[in-house]
C-alpha cells in the first residue's frame, strides 16, 4: 500500500490526459516532480514496471494482512477478499470470522 499521498491532478484521469498506459486504472493519476505516477486504490498496488495497479492478493503468505479469515479459507478477489466459513462453521457478526454451527 502506498504510504505517500498526493493531491490528485484535477482533471487527470484519461491515459492521454495522464500519460501512464491505461490512465490509472484502479487508482488515481497524480502529478510528482518527475511527471506523472498513479496513487492506487486500496486492495491494488503499483506496478513499477508497467505502471499500472495490480490486484494485491490478501490470501498470500507474504501480504501484510495476518489472518485474514478465522476458521475459513481465503478467497482473493478483485481489490479485495472474501472468506469461505469450512465445514461445521458460519460466518459471525465479526467481519471475516466463522463460529461453530
Amino acid at each position: 500500500m502506498n504510504l505517500w499521498r498526493y493531491e490528485s491532478y484535477a482533471g487527470l484521469s484519461a491515459a492521454e490526459d495522464c500519460g501512464i498506459l491505461h490512465g490509472c486504472e484502479n487508482g488515481r493519476c497524480i502529478r510528482v516532480a518527475e511527471g506523472y505516477t498513479c496513487d492506487c486504490y486500496q486492495g491494488y498496488e503499483l506496478d513499477m514496471t508497467s505502471m499500472t495497479c495490480i490486484d494485491i492478493n490478501e490470501c498470500e503468505d507474504d501480504v501484510s494482512v495476518e489472518f485474514p479469515c478465522a476458521n475459513a479459507r481465503c478467497v482473493n478477489t478483485e481489490g479485495s477478499f472474501r472468506c469461505v466459513c469450512r465445514r461445521g462453521y458460519i460466518m459471525s457478526r465479526r467481519p471475516n470470522h466463522c463460529v461453530a454451527a
